[in-house]
């Protein structure tokens, strides 16, 4: 539900993600449908789906804005009415710690009255999932709607009717087995799904067929029946490994392996990528030389209000790792940009670190303008949907340098004035002494406040707690 989705201002990625789960859960997706975000259209869509399937799931248009209506589309599809919910009230006076909830805060407490409301297990998710007869209400946002499907997932994973699949890369394209594959498809039709997907960017197959079924039997018998008629010859061997859905997708490369596996004379590859590494150094040898003359890459520092010395100290590490031509403006981010456009006229683009999960960045694309009483730049955001855990992994996997108080348990970093270590992290010492004997953290100094102790940020698991040390 969003008229972003219909104008294509953001994709939608919960359609994706929600058949997966569903279709490990046994479920199988019979239609999709994106509305605008309109009363009468969401209320007809929902009456049409609930009275045909036995679930319906809706995603988007349950926040504090005008514009978010599908609870009132909701209440209307099954003659209800909308009422605040006491609990939810409650729940959000304490997260808000105010006595009085503002129009906007309300309005994330009222729903229809017969809704039920599930809260996860853990009690750290601020808002339930809503359940109105068979149509499950989630949020929008896809971090979100992940947490809150598990409820679902949790409830439901008792009742599993296990679907079964089968996936076979074939390296003749699509055309040549088309009639043998259209002939097996018609034999099993019914208790075999065939599918067959050309692929145009993968230079070990050319193209991946699926087999699927209810029964195991039937996916083996529909297999090979099929290559009975196409034959072994055709087949691609991928080194599999599974996903969610059961599909086989190639396993990712560990590096360090495959190095150690190439030096092996033996290895069909070896010589070439062995002249390859060697054309490399040769180039990084010959060049390196010259480095000195490169120009800096320009960079903006902004401070405003008193800052940590440890991130100043890995600013400056930075300027120096990364060859910068840094300029730190004590000022707001919008006014340190209005200098710096008067100063450095011919930079036109930005690049900048922001992710979907901060604030007002929900609506983000990966490029775009700044807006419109901002200085004019275009805006690149390269790590705009990646995950906290992505951040995390990328980081320490590649070994690249981060600020220290990243490792005394805060996670989201801003003044000295408004960042506390992350509480979600807080461990008492005997908490701490599990880690370390069971090997799950370094032995190394740890932030230790009020008779606590904290984690690292990377041990966050909850990533939409991220920014619960910002005050």
């Amino acid at each position: 539900i969003g008229n972003e989705i219909l104008k294509g201002e953001i994709q939608d990625t919960n359609t994706n993600f929600l058949c997966k789960k569903l279709w490990s859960l046994g479920l199988k997706v019979k239609k999709v449908s994106i509305v605008m975000d309109d009363i009468t259209e969401i209320k007809e869509e929902i009456q049409k789906f609930s009275y045909k399937y036995d679930y319906v799931f809706t995603s988007g248009g349950i926040g504090p804005t005008y514009d978010d209506v599908t609870m009132e589309a909701v209440a209307a599809a099954f003659q209800d009415e909308l009422q605040p919910k006491p609990e939810l009230v409650e729940r959000l006076k304490s997260y808000y710690n105010t006595t009085d909830l503002s129009a906007t805060q309300a309005r994330l407490a009222t729903i229809p009255s017969k809704c039920q409301v599930k809260f996860s297990k853990s009690g750290k998710l601020l808002l339930p999932l809503y359940q109105m007869e068979n149509v499950i209400v989630l949020p929008g946002v896809p971090m979100f709607l992940k947490k809150l499907f598990k409820i679902f997932e949790d409830e439901y994973s008792s009742r599993i009717n296990q679907f079964y699949k089968k996936v076979i890369y074939l390296n003749v394209n699509e055309m040549k087995i088309a009639e043998k594959f259209n002939q097996v498809s018609r034999k099993y039709s019914g208790r075999v799904d065939f599918g067959s997907y050309p692929v145009f960017d993968n230079s070990q197959y050319k193209v991946k067929i699926t087999i699927e079924a209810n029964d195991e039997n039937d996916v083996k018998e529909g297999y090979e029946s099929l290559i009975a008629l196409i034959g072994l010859d055709s087949l691609v061997s991928v080194n599999e490994k599974s996903n969610d859905s059961g599909e086989a997708r190639p396993k990712g490369l560990n590096y360090r392996e495959f190095l150690d596996e190439v030096k092996n004379e033996g290895h069909p590859n070896s010589k070439r990528i062995q002249e390859a590494l060697q054309i490399m150094q040769t180039a990084v040898e010959q060049y390196s030389r010259h480095l000195e003359r490169l120009p800096k890459i320009k960079a903006i520092y902004t401070k405003s209000g008193e800052t940590f010395s440890e991130m100043d100290q890995f600013v400056a590490e930075c300027v120096e790792r990364y060859n910068l031509d840094l300029k730190t403006i004590s000022l707001s981010m919008k006014a340190a940009l209005e200098e710096y456009a008067i100063k450095q006229p011919e930079v036109k683009v930005v690049i900048i670190g922001t992710r979907r999960t901060d604030p007002y960045s929900g609506q983000l694309v990966p490029f775009c303008m700044t807006d419109g009483d901002w200085p004019e730049y275009l805006r690149v955001h390269p790590i705009l949907d990646w995950s906290y855990s992505e951040i995390w992994q990328f980081l320490r996997y590649s070994s690249v340098p981060y600020c220290s108080l990243y490792d005394f348990g805060y996670t989201s970093l801003g003044g000295t004035h408004n960042t506390k270590p992350n509480p979600s992290l807080k461990r008492t010492k005997d908490e701490m002494e599990k880690f370390k004997t069971e090997g799950k953290l370094e032995v190394k100094p740890m932030l230790h406040l009020d008779g606590y102790y904290y984690l690292p940020a990377y041990f966050l698991t909850e990533e939409e707690l991220e920014r619960a040390g910002r005050t």
